[in-house]
């Protein structure tokens, strides 16, 4: 997958705020998959709602619709079984969130890697 940019990407006042957003992605990913684990559905519906409003606040635009289809299948079915697949590939998108640094041109991905 290709890495995802903000709209504010390259805008100097967004920067450390991108920085800061994409440095704590990795822990609500850990936050799905340790409600999937748990099986709580709840939980994970919580997640992606709160990823789908920040992400959104953050110019992260195309994470917003997938996020917001799944966050309604999930609480019209509550099975995480059945959306397990939809799932993944949601954790998939939120790891390709980057965004390049103004003053080095590193890429910074949601990995937590530089």
């Amino acid at each position: 997958m290709q890495p995802i940019y903000s709209e504010f990407n390259g805008d100097v006042e967004w920067q450390e705020l991108l920085h800061d957003f994409i440095e704590l992605v990795p822990q609500r990913i850990n936050s799905i998959r340790e409600a999937m684990a748990q099986l709580d559905a709840n939980r994970v519906r919580t997640v992606i709602h709160q990823m789908r409003g920040a992400c959104g606040s953050y110019g992260f635009h195309t994470i917003t619709r997938p996020a917001a289809v799944l966050e309604s299948a999930i609480e019209a079915d509550a099975s995480l079984e059945a959306h397990h697949a939809q799932i993944e590939v949601f954790i998939q998108l939120l790891q390709c969130i980057s965004c390049s640094d103004a003053k080095s041109h590193d890429m910074m991905p949601a990995t937590g890697e530089r």
